[in-house]
């Protein structure tokens, strides 16, 4: 358990005075000193800095575009790629440098396909430009070990997949587009999660939670929404496709257990009881409020107080439960 965790669990517990509380985050080193400060804000600015220039250089070709000829453009693009990587090995040991590096070289990348397409017109599609980026800084994304490029990464694989699902239509689709669109993304965000639990976080050192958890969301809400398509569009003429209902069932069950028992996220249970209480109060605001009656609004109202209070109550319980 961190030393957070325990901290909460004395000062919940009232084993720690109130007016002591602030001697106890200063003792566990939990608040900040000016040193930590003054670190978070050098970072801040770093990151700041090598995006400035990644953008500065973008707008500084696109404004001067008349003026600057087709091997002058590619070249100052080109420059800045070999910079950010020239950084990248020079400074790798310093683990910041070099992640603000590779980051600045992908995006940089992406900018020097950009203005490829623009400059000659291929006549690519937009999703083949994503791919492609993709495809470009994937060893970079292996080697430099970090989440945020990972994220990137798994965005440009999504927006490449979404766009070409959009732009081609393929006539294999099982559902309509919309439908097809959340069940790619829930699909390939899902796979991400389950390759981000059992191999990159092993493997690759990455134990940030905030990049999971956002990988987590997106394949959540989009299950979400296939589970809730059968009640909000069902009605007494179309046929009822349970598929997704089955799919969500399972993958609560499977988040709950994982998450409550083997690798511990209290945000993981909150998402997947949040995703439990919206699909409920929408079967019974479908049931009740078809007329629209003054009495189902008082009902349904009285549901969503409950489903929150459990919800709450619940994730209280499991909380205490890992501290004991």
């Amino acid at each position: 358990m961190s030393i957070r965790k325990q901290l909460q669990g004395y000062i919940a517990a009232k084993d720690i005075a109130p007016e002591h509380v602030a001697a106890a985050l200063q003792v566990s080193k939990l608040r900040p000193n000016h040193g930590q400060w003054f670190t978070f804000i050098e970072q801040l600015l770093l990151w700041c800095a090598a995006l400035a220039l990644v953008i500065a250089a973008l707008f500084f070709i696109a404004y001067n575009w008349d003026d600057f000829g087709r091997f002058s453009k590619f070249a100052g693009l080109e420059v800045l790629v070999i910079l950010a990587v020239a950084s990248y090995l020079k400074w790798g040991k310093q683990a910041l440098v070099a992640q603000v590096s590779l980051m600045a070289a992908s995006i940089a990348v992406g900018v020097l396909l950009a203005f490829f397409g623009q400059t000659y017109q291929t006549g690519a599609d937009p999703w083949q430009l994503f791919a492609i980026w993709a495809a470009l800084i994937l060893p970079w994304v292996i080697v430099g070990r970090f989440s945020a490029l990972w994220m990137l990464w798994l965005t440009l694989v999504n927006l490449a997949l979404v766009l070409w699902l959009v732009d081609l239509r393929p006539r294999w689709l099982f559902f309509p587009m919309y439908e097809s669109l959340l069940w790619a993304m829930c699909i390939v965000n899902g796979l991400a999660l389950v390759a981000w639990e059992l191999i990159l976080r092993p493997c690759l050192a990455l134990t940030e939670r905030w990049s999971f958890r956002l990988i987590a969301t997106v394949a959540g809400t989009s299950l979400t929404l296939l589970a809730l398509e059968p009640i909000i569009n069902h009605n007494e003429y179309s046929q009822v496709d349970n598929t997704a209902v089955v799919v969500w069932g399972l993958w609560l069950l499977v988040s709950v257990v994982c998450y409550r028992y083997w690798r511990r996220d209290l945000f993981m249970l909150a998402g997947a009881a949040l995703s439990f209480d919206t699909l409920v109060v929408c079967l019974f605001a479908r049931l009740l409020l078809n007329d629209f009656d003054i009495g189902g609004f008082l009902v349904l109202a009285l549901i969503i107080i409950g489903l929150g209070v459990g919800s709450a109550i619940w994730l209280r319980n499991v909380q205490r439960g890992w501290q004991q």
